[in-house]
């Protein structure tokens, strides 16, 4: 019915990041964590200024404190070190998306995926971003179309193949 729509590029650090970014601020931290433990800390703070230090206020501000810091890791060090540390992140991607399904193509690997293995697109900006689970995903940064109509085509094609509400816009 279309035509082979073929993707080929290697991802950067910065989008990979950001990718990251943007999905671990929908999906796994929070912006109430955040609030949370910064409340805790403020809490213990303040009760021992009013009751004088105890074990209580600061075992409770620490506890704040690794909530925070756990936020601040798996936000902004996290990603970074993940793309350093896997060397297929730094390899050129071959994808080629057709009706039948998906050719994915690596310096070492190289597979036929069908539709059905993913379960969701997010549609985000600067890439998009399909899950084939709770926390995997292809990151498809929108850069590497070759124009606006094959851009267009890839959209239409996704939306063919996955379920409309499985497909989420963020702008």
């Amino acid at each position: 019915m279309s035509e082979l729509i073929t993707l080929r590029f290697t991802y950067t650090e910065d989008e990979f990041v950001e990718a990251w970014q943007f999905y671990a601020m929908r999906a796994i931290l929070k912006k109430s964590d955040v609030i949370v433990s910064l409340a805790v800390m403020g809490f213990s703070l303040l009760m021992t200024s009013l009751n004088g230090a105890n074990w209580i206020w600061e075992s409770l501000f620490v506890v704040g404190f690794l909530l925070l810091m756990g936020n601040v890791i798996g936000y902004f060090v996290m990603p970074r070190q993940r793309f350093r540390r896997e060397p297929k992140y730094q390899e050129e991607y071959h994808l080629a998306f057709s009706e039948q399904g998906i050719h994915f193509k690596t310096t070492h690997a190289e597979s036929k995926l069908e539709w059905a293995m993913y379960d969701k697109m997010w549609i985000v900006p600067r890439h998009y971003l399909l899950f084939y689970g709770r926390d995997l995903f292809t990151i498809i940064p929108q850069r590497v179309f070759t124009d606006n109509e094959q851009e267009h085509r890839f959209r239409e094609l996704a939306q063919r193949k996955l379920a409309p509400a499985m497909i989420q816009i963020f702008a």
